[in-house]
C-alpha cells in the first residue's frame, strides 16, 4: 500500500462516523471496531474514537498484506489501488465480483456469457488463470471503476445481485441506498 492510497482512503472515509445503516457501525478513518479487534483483540470503541492516523495506516498495511492483491498477475498499480479500495469498502468478495466481471468483459466481451468465468467473488485459481490470459493493461482503471459502480447500484436495488442468483438468505440491502452517492464518488475517486 502506498502513501497515496492511504491518503485517498482517508479522503473517502473521513473521520469518526457512526451511521445507523452502516453495517460497520462505529468507524474512524474507515477502520471498524471489528477490524481493529482482528489485530488488537482487546480493542474497544474508545480505541476507535482515539485512533490515530499512524494506527490506521498500520491496520491498512495489514489489510494490504492480507488482500494479496500484489500477487494478482497483469494488473497495473492503478488497478491494484482500486481493487484494494474495493477490498476495504466491501470485503474480499466485493473485490472478487468486480475483478471477475472486468475479466469477463476483457476476455470475452459483455455478451459472450458461455465463456465467462464464474462471478462468485472468490479470487481463486480460475480467476488467476483468467488474469494470466490477459496482457498487462488489458484491464484498466476505468474498467474496474465502471464494474464497481454497477456493483454498487445493483447492491441497493431490491432483487439485484450483480449477475448471480439471489437466494433466500441474501439481504436485498434496500437500506444501503443512503450510501450510493458516496460509493459512486469513491468508485470514480471524485471529490465529494
Amino acid at each position: 500500500m502506498t502513501e497515496s492510497m492511504f491518503q485517498k482512503i482517508l479522503r473517502h472515509e473521513g473521520g469518526l462516523v457512526n451511521h445507523k445503516f452502516d453495517r460497520g457501525a462505529l468507524t474512524n478513518m474507515g477502520v471498524t471496531l471489528a477490524t481493529l479487534q482482528r489485530f488488537q483483540p482487546d480493542a474497544t470503541s474508545t480505541d476507535i474514537e482515539n485512533l490515530t492516523q499512524d494506527q490506521a495506516r498500520d491496520v491498512y498495511l495489514e489489510l494490504w498484506s492480507e488482500s494479496q492483491i500484489d500477487r494478482l498477475p497483469n494488473l497495473d498499480d492503478d488497478c491494484k489501488e482500486i481493487l484494494f479500495d474495493c477490498y476495504l469498502n466491501g470485503g474480499p468478495r466485493n473485490m472478487g465480483f468486480i475483478i471477475q466481471a472486468a475479466i469477463n468483459h476483457a476476455l470475452h466481451g459483455p455478451t459472450d456469457f458461455e465463456n465467462w468465468i464464474d462471478i462468485d467473488g472468490y479470487v481463486g485459481a480460475g480467476t488467476r488463470a483468467a488474469l494470466e490470459q490477459l496482457d498487462l493493461g488489458k484491464i484498466t482503471k476505468i474498467d474496474l471503476q465502471v464494474q464497481r459502480a454497477i456493483y454498487y447500484c445493483n447492491n441497493v436495488l431490491k432483487g439485484c445481485k450483480f449477475g448471480w442468483k439471489q437466494s433466500d438468505e441474501d439481504d436485498p440491502r434496500t437500506n444501503q441506498n443512503a450510501f450510493i452517492k458516496g460509493w459512486l464518488i469513491r468508485a470514480f475517486d471524485l471529490q465529494a
